[in-house]
């Protein structure tokens, strides 16, 4: 059997959080919630259940396997050409788009829990390593997303988040959307990148929520 390992301290660093955060959210102390991520103290039903719910994730994304099982199975799932299936932690809004050009890029991106958050499978998400590699250099992840998981074209003023291997955000481009004959496509950095038909699973995820 696999040893199970609990990813509690990588949840709530992706989400901005400190121990002392996480402690008021479940009531109980920080030495607790250290104790917990370290795995020096049983995770009951009740505490995957509490920390669930305060970080807004699913109870099966606290434990896994291993750090990798995700990625490993959803490569397995649906790996096509040069796109790559990986897990992503959290969810989307649909109301969430609207961020001005002038907006100031938070350091991580925070998720925005609220009953009108779409979650999507984690196989909706595919990284675009090809494209990804001119954008972000070594290393870096462009994450996109099926158009009809969010809208059918795309809006002037997104932002698409290219993500480092480790979740975090290495650097971001603004993403104009364009639609022309041949269909819709985008302006990132000044380069085009054609979208293709609203099936296809080539649309951008735009990750910068609003903040807490």
């Amino acid at each position: 059997m696999s040893q199970l390992t609990n990813h509690i301290k990588q949840l709530r660093e992706f989400r901005g959080l400190s121990q002392a955060e996480l402690a008021r959210r479940l009531g109980t102390t920080s030495s607790t919630v250290s104790r917990l991520e370290a795995g020096e103290r049983r995770l009951s039903q009740s505490y995957i259940s509490s920390i669930s719910q305060a970080l807004g994730v699913e109870p099966a994304e606290i434990i896994g396997a291993s750090a990798n099982s995700g990625a490993k199975a959803g490569a397995s799932a649906g790996a096509a050409g040069d796109h790559r299936l990986i897990p992503v932690v959290g969810a989307v809004s649909d109301t969430a788009w609207a961020i001005p050009a002038t907006a100031a890029t938070p350091p991580r991106i925070p998720v925005l829990p609220s009953p009108q958050v779409a979650r999507l499978s984690h196989s909706g998400y595919k990284v675009l390593d090809g494209a990804g590699l001119a954008l972000t250099g070594a290393g870096g992840y462009v994450i996109a997303v099926p158009f009809g998981a969010m809208r059918k074209t795309p809006l002037e003023g997104d932002w698409i988040v290219l993500r480092s291997r480790e979740g975090r955000m290495e650097r971001h481009a603004l993403v104009t959307g364009h639609t022309d004959a041949a269909g819709a496509y985008a302006m990132i950095d000044g380069a085009r990148l054609d979208l293709g038909p609203i099936h296809e699973p080539v649309g951008l995820v735009v990750a910068i929520y609003r903040e807490l």
